[in-house]
């Protein structure tokens, strides 16, 4: 389900069993109803945050669900498909290593962190994290920006129809040339096309076709999700599937809808997006230290200024580490992240 293809139809198998090499005992999905409404939870207060200027329609909303939520601290960004343009950006940070994960290159087309000068904060609206290491395979996927790419390996490589670093079956968020949009399984949904600009994978589907992944309810979490960290003293746990999770998802009519929360496990997470509207929905980061997400009113930003973010979620990380700060003091931005623009 695309900004550019509206209401696609047609009946895609569940692209969990896609990835057998990588996750044992896939089963078919199952069928979990959906809510009437297919919203967020009653009791739930949203914000705008940014109008478009020619409809004055929102083109950022912050929600904030209450009922079971209420103390999880659960945010639920919602971006326009007709009012804003994505980009996706590497981060400053290499890895410990210091080798591309993806880190600054010269091979990408977008600035590792939006500095304060034209045209990377005019009429920033939205920023949100990305998803896990690349090199380490924790991924298990791609990042690809125009031609090259980075999977599973401490290099960039030339990669123009991404056979080499994209991975088919994998949760995939594409942008395309013109910031539009598309949220699908890799190979299914969305594929390589001469005007695809930037694709984001990780792991498998949280849903697909408003169905939820039965994986989601595993009971060996980390095999499938990630491994989770202690939030105190950032100390790996070995049986810990409710820390800060975040993910994104397409709506029908092709809105985004960005999730971050504490305490929440896949399934959570997984149910969030699709009260929010998410027909497809993917994983992106979790634990404290990488998920953070800002709303911006940059619109009238003076050259060499920077726009002033109000914070979404953003439990360890400054709120200016999208748009400033610097690799060596660990006030940048350390991993990949997305920017949403006003058109």
């Amino acid at each position: 389900m695309t900004g550019r293809q509206g209401r696609e139809r047609g009946a895609v198998a569940f692209a969990g069993c896609a990835l057998m090499a990588l996750v044992a005992g896939c089963s078919a999905p199952v069928a979990v109803p959906v809510s009437t409404a297919a919203q967020v939870p009653v009791a739930a207060v949203t914000t705008v945050a940014m109008t478009a200027a020619a409809t004055r329609a929102p083109a950022v909303t912050v929600t904030r669900p209450g009922g079971r939520w209420a103390g999880h601290q659960v945010a639920v960004l919602r971006l326009s498909h007709t009012a804003l343009r994505l980009t996706l950006h590497p981060g400053m940070r290499t890895n410990y290593s210091h080798v591309y994960d993806p880190g600054a290159s010269t091979h990408w087309t977008m600035p590792p962190v939006l500095a304060p000068a034209r045209p990377w904060q005019v009429g920033l609206a939205a920023t949100f994290n990305g998803g896990f290491k690349l090199t380490n395979g924790d991924s298990h996927g791609g990042y690809w920006d125009t031609g090259y790419g980075i999977n599973g390996s401490h290099s960039v490589v030339r990669d123009p129809s991404g056979a080499r670093t994209l991975t088919k079956g994998a949760a995939s968020l594409v942008i395309y040339r013109d910031g539009t949009w598309a949220l699908g399984t890799w190979g299914h949904e969305v594929a390589m096309t001469p005007q695809v600009r930037f694709v984001r994978q990780e792991l498998l589907p949280l849903v697909d076709r408003s169905t939820i992944n039965p994986l989601t309810s595993s009971a060996d979490c980390q095999l499938h999700w990630g491994i989770t960290m202690n939030d105190s003293s950032s100390q790996w746990y070995q049986h810990h599937c409710d820390p800060w999770r975040s993910g994104v998802g397409i709506t029908a009519t092709g809105d985004l809808v960005y999730v971050s929360g504490h305490y929440l496990t896949p399934h959570d997470l997984a149910v969030l997006l699709r009260q929010a509207g998410a027909v497809r929905a993917m994983q992106l980061d979790i634990n404290q230290q990488w998920i953070s997400a800002m709303t911006y009113n940059s619109s009238a930003v003076p050259r060499g200024h920077s726009a002033v973010p109000h914070v979404v979620n953003s439990p360890y990380n400054t709120p200016t580490h999208y748009i400033s700060g610097s690799a060596s003091s660990g006030t940048a931005a350390n991993r990949d992240f997305f920017a949403a623009y006003l058109r």
